[in-house]
Order: C-alpha cells, then sequence, then structure tokens
C-alpha cells in the first residue's frame, strides 16, 4: 500500500464482531454495539478465502501476544 493508499484508509471503531463461513469463504462483519440501541451497525464486511483467514488469525494472535508482552495481560470482554 502506498502513501496515497494509506491515507485513504478510513478508520471505524469496532466493538462487534461476526464470523460465518462456508466452503470457499470466511466472512468477518465489523460493527457497533451500545446497550440501549436497538439494533447494530455493521459498517464493514470483509470476505476472504479460508487460507488468509487463518493467516489473518496468526498475525492477529501475535500482535496481541506482542501487546500483552508491552502493556500486560488484558481484561477479557466478556467479562466486562
Amino acid at each position: 500500500m502506498d502513501d496515497e493508499e494509506h491515507r485513504a484508509a478510513e478508520a471505524k471503531y469496532t466493538n462487534l464482531f461476526r464470523v460465518g463461513y462456508n466452503a470457499f469463504e470466511v466472512v468477518v462483519e465489523f460493527g457497533q454495539s451500545y446497550p440501549g440501541r436497538d439494533t447494530d451497525l455493521i459498517h464493514s464486511r470483509i470476505a476472504t478465502s479460508p487460507t488468509y483467514a487463518r493467516e489473518f488469525l496468526r498475525m492477529l494472535s501475535s500482535s496481541i501476544e506482542g501487546y500483552e508482552r508491552e502493556y500486560g495481560a488484558m481484561r477479557d470482554a466478556t467479562n466486562e
């Protein structure tokens, strides 16, 4: 990704994740959910191959391990 493409990428806050799959792809939805809101807001949907989804999982796990080495263990979001 060059600098121009990088600047065009928009960051969106996410606290809601949904994952689905079939024989050919893995689909991950990102959105926002808040208490008192009737519906969740899905703002992004990514479809990829199972092979690339596994690589994403590996990269995300490695990043979380690095984060916790630097900043300490995180609380589990399901216990909040």
